[in-house]
């Protein structure tokens, strides 16, 4: 199938301290929208577009609006991961023969088929890594899927997820070395996992019987997901360092799960879920370590006056400015969202975002220097924390809001 291109109008509602709201205009005949996933500086987002029966995998930037990017000769596709920069896209499409084959996106090569291995019948593609060079998904062989690793050279292989099995890739740290995802233990639970050099983390439970990984913060140290507790509810968690931290429920709800973190761990975004009547419904919400769990309806009410809903959280840009997820509007049509958390006061050099440029975000940047995976103190968000990043700091001393 031909691949073309849509420029989409963007809606854009701003409040008073500079946060906007973006909405996705598609043509008239799409039925819905939905993003997944968004670059490390929250300027491009990835998802779907659905027009008809098909549909259709999509790249938004604020320059150039939402392109379609085809399929593989199918009848649809799905965007689920991009890289930090936004250039490289992965996900999954339906090829000729109506298998589903992981693919590779690029505006260079367009999409291309990321094959399967001998025997398996059909791949599809969940995360990547920062430079989009390691691409991590999942093979079918008959009723079974198995864990694999892509990287450019185009070789292909299998992870070895022993003793765990069942693994589903969801998230790669920046440099593909850590894959957090969900798995079954020896007892048939479903477990939070990660694969790393070293061999399988277990991450635990919050007391109940199962949890699942669904992302991983670019240096690969924390994890947040969902996992049950004794009475079975789900809770949002935050692991690191060893243990998982319940991020708890907004105020009238009673489920939450998280999607996406932020690079420092301090945001995580997903949904919260509470009865209404006798139905569950669920809502966009955010954590943040200094106000914990909220709903995005209520915290940015002001950006909803008409009447729009956001439903759910997907994910959140590395710098935390930026998150994207799926909402309904008033008409009732389910969209893709880009809410921009940025307020008017962004200091170049503030590391630790305390709204001055001073000794600790020195040492954010020292104490982080050589590190890969768009840490905090890669202030020039380069993939690296080093003299640059030290510099402006350095330029930037002593400027506070």
């Amino acid at each position: 199938m031909r691949g073309w291109t849509l420029l989409a109008l963007v809606v854009g509602i701003r409040s008073a301290d500079a946060q906007t709201l973006l909405w996705l205009e598609e043509p008239p005949n799409a039925l819905s929208s939905e993003l997944y996933a968004v670059s490390a500086d929250g300027t491009i987002a990835v998802g779907v577009v659905q027009i008809g029966a098909r549909t259709y995998a999509a790249r938004w930037t604020e320059s150039s609006g939402v392109a379609l990017l085809g399929t593989l000769g199918g009848q649809s596709s799905y965007a689920l991961a991009v890289s930090a920069d936004g250039q490289i896209v992965a996900g999954w499409s339906y090829d000729l023969s109506g298998h589903r084959r992981a693919f590779r996106w690029t505006p260079v090569t367009g999409m291309q088929s990321m094959g399967t291995l001998y025997g398996h019948r059909a791949s599809e593609a969940y995360a990547i890594s920062a430079d989009g060079t390691l691409i991590a998904g999942l093979l079918t062989h008959g009723n079974t899927w198995e864990p694999f690793c892509w990287y450019t050279n185009g070789s292909v292989w299998l992870l070895n997820t022993s003793p765990y099995w069942d693994f589903t890739p969801r998230a790669l740290s920046a440099d593909g070395q850590v894959v957090a995802g969900f798995g079954r233990d020896a007892t048939g639970r479903v477990r939070a996992l990660c694969k790393t050099p070293e061999g399988m983390w277990n991450l635990g439970t919050l007391g109940g019987s199962e949890s699942c990984a669904h992302a991983i913060s670019p240096d690969g140290q924390i994890v947040v997901g969902s996992a049950t507790l004794p009475n079975g509810r789900a809770r949002a968690f935050r692991w690191r360092n060893g243990v998982m931290e319940n991020l708890g429920v907004p105020d009238g709800f009673i489920e939450s799960i998280a999607y996406g973190v932020s690079a420092d761990g301090n945001a995580v975004v997903g949904e919260a879920v509470r009865m209404e009547g006798n139905q569950y419904a669920s809502y966009a919400a955010l954590w943040t370590l200094e106000e914990g769990m909220g709903d995005l309806n209520q915290r940015f009410a002001s950006l909803l006056s008409d009447g729009s809903v956001l439903l759910m959280a997907r994910a959140i840009s590395a710098d935390g400015s930026t998150i994207v997820g799926t909402g309904r509007r008033p008409t009732g049509k389910v969209e893709g969202f880009i809410l921009r958390l940025a307020s008017e006061c962004q200091l170049e050099g503030d590391a630790n975002r305390d709204r001055v440029v001073d000794d600790a975000d020195l040492l954010e940047v020292l104490f982080n220097f050589g590190q890969t995976g768009f840490a905090s103190a890669d202030l020039n968000r380069d993939g690296v924390v080093d003299d640059a990043d030290l510099l402006i700091v350095l330029f930037n001393f002593g400027n506070r809001c």
